[in-house]
Parts: structure tokens; C-alpha cells; sequence
């Protein structure tokens, strides 16, 4: 009898907003959040972190969960989670989380989520459902539909939308960004997503157009700082041509709302999974499936999102 494979272990993202992050231009009728919005964040008497929790074991998909943020905050609200004690901005907090999880669980895949969306465990199971079908895989970064009606939305309609075409010769659709991947951190380049996922934090709900201006410059330096270190080590500097090769026409047909999910799919490997992996695994792939469940995309920023959900904040 083969053994039923190890169930994936998941990092819950509990940083903190240190300031009130902006709105796009024109949504002057909200309020932003601030602090740790997994405590701050209180839906029926109990901090949303523990909701988080709870919602991710209902599921059935996950192995152990973790919570990867400071002690002090989290220690009586973790509902049985473990946590990973560690305060600091968003790529720090991820950087702890994976090097603590990855050393628990030697070469498994790792999950991740934030605290500020509160998923439903019937969508958190179809999802993984698909990406248990789909392993082993670099990375799964689903991507949600969007309705048709953006209004549909309520409060959080102003969040940005992107276009993507499901596969060749379809119409494109609108999805919103999950807030739920799957990583093999030994195929990515890891010291790039750190710095990228910087850069994306720094920009959440600005307009695309902002968006891609300064997450393309701060790349762009990160990129030649990198290829700087690779010839001091005396290795071919490569890193720039090979992720900016790839990146910028995914960028412009990412603009112009022509990019299909298989041309998304292989510039994010070519950006993001080291060579050395890309060579010695040609068939990895890494996955960004079209899926239904508004509740991964619909993360907490505003105090309106949170009296939908029917939270009070603290």
C-alpha cells in the first residue's frame, strides 16, 4: 500500500500595517486599517486570527499551521496554532516562516496565507483539492474570478482587477490576486521574491499603472545588485537578461489584457525558479489555475470590509 502523501503545512502571515495604507485615487469614502488586523480584528468576541485558524483546519487539507509573527501578540489568540516569533516587515515575516517551516518539514512544500482574509473551508478545500491533483509542482498561485458585475463587490470593489486569458483563442477574464499560494522554496530564487514581495506590499491597492512602475525600478536594481554578487562569486551574471526577458513582455501583455494563463505561467518560472531547477526539472511547472472563491481575494484593508464581514474592530 503507498502512503497517502504528507498534508501540506501552512503559514499564516500575522505582520502588521505600521501605517494606514493608501487608497486608489477617486475612493475617498473608506478608512484603512492599521496594527495587526489579526487581533485588531474581532468577528463574534474572538480575534480574527483564530477564525483564520480554525477555517484552515476545517478544511482537512493542512498539515501543521504556523503563525508567523511576534509572540507577544499572538500567543493567546494562536487556537492551537505554532508560532513563529518574528517582528518585521512583510518579506522578513515570510523569510522566518518558510526557513522555520522548511526546517520542520525538510523538503515538503510550504502553503501561505495572510491574517486579514477569512476564507471558507468549502473554498480552501476545492482549491487545494485542485492542487493536490496538480503536484508536484514549483508553485501554485491560483487566481480568483472575478464576478462580472464589479459592484457585486460591495466595499471592496475598488480592489485592482487584472485580465487573463484562460487558454488560447478565449475571451479574457477578470481575477483578483489569492490570498493563498503553495511554494517549493528549494526551487525559487527566494532572495528575489523576498525583495519583490517588498516592493508589492509597498504598492497594494494603488492603481495597476503605479503598481507597475515602481515594482519594475525596484526590481530592475535588485536584479544587477544580484548579478553583482554572482560575478564576485565568479559565476556567470545571467539573472538579469533571463528574468527581464521574460518579465517585460509578460508585463505588456499582462497591460494590454492579452496575456494567457500558460504565457503567465512560464514567465513566472523563468522569473522565479532558480536555473539550476529549471534545468534539472524541465517538466515542473509552476501553476496559476483560474478558480472560483471570492473569499481567498477578499483580504480585510478597510474598516467597511470589516463591518461587512460583521467584525468589530479593536
Amino acid at each position: 500500500m503507498v502512503a497517502a502523501p504528507e498534508k501540506v503545512p501552512v503559514i499564516v502571515l500575522g505582520g502588521r500595517d505600521v501605517r494606514r495604507g493608501e487608497m486608489p485615487e477617486g475612493v475617498d469614502d473608506l478608512h484603512p486599517l492599521a496594527g495587526y488586523k489579526g487581533v485588531v480584528v474581532r468577528i463574534g468576541g474572538r480575534a480574527l486570527i483564530e477564525r483564520v485558524v480554525d477555517r484552515l483546519g476545517e478544511s482537512g487539507q493542512f498539515g501543521s499551521v504556523y503563525i508567523a509573527g511576534p509572540r507577544a501578540v499572538y500567543a493567546d489568540h494562536r487556537a492551537g496554532a505554532q508560532i513563529i516569533d518574528v517582528t518585521g516587515s512583510i518579506d522578513e515575516t515570510v523569510r522566518a516562516g518558510i526557513e522555520a517551516v522548511s526546517r520542520a518539514h525538510p523538503g515538503a512544500p510550504v502553503a501561505m496565507t495572510t491574517c486579514d482574509v477569512l476564507p471558507d473551508a468549502a473554498t480552501l478545500a476545492r482549491v487545494m483539492a485542485e492542487y493536490g491533483a496538480m503536484a508536484p509542482c514549483d508553485g501554485f498561485l491560483p487566481m480568483i474570478r472575478a464576478p462580472e458585475d464589479h459592484e457585486a463587490l460591495g466595499v471592496s470593489a475598488y480592489k485592482p482587477f487584472y485580465r487573463v486569458v484562460p487558454e488560447a483563442g478565449a475571451a479574457p477574464v477578470e481575477v483578483l490576486p489569492c490570498h493563498l499560494a503553495v511554494l517549493d522554496p528549494q526551487a525559487l530564487r527566494m532572495q528575489f521574491i523576498y525583495r519583490t514581495l517588498r516592493l508589492i506590499y509597498r504598492t497594494r491597492n494603488r492603481p495597476i499603472g503605479y503598481r507597475r512602475g515602481v515594482i519594475l525600478r525596484g526590481i530592475f536594481w535588485e536584479l544587477l545588485y544580484q548579478d553583482l554578487l554572482h560575478l564576485l562569486g565568479l559565476r556567470l551574471p545571467t539573472l538579469t537578461w533571463s528574468v527581464l526577458s521574460a518579465g517585460l513582455p509578460a508585463v505588456r501583455a499582462l497591460r494590454a489584457g492579452t496575456i494567457t494563463r500558460a504565457h503567465l505561467e512560464h514567465a513566472m518560472r523563468r522569473i522565479f525558479v532558480t536555473a539550476r531547477h529549471q534545468s534539472r526539472h524541465p517538466q515542473r511547472r509552476i501553476l496559476m489555475p483560474i478558480v472560483e472563491g471570492l473569499s481567498l481575494a477578499l483580504d480585510i484593508d478597510t474598516e467597511e470590509e470589516a463591518a461587512a464581514l460583521g467584525a468589530d474592530i479593536e
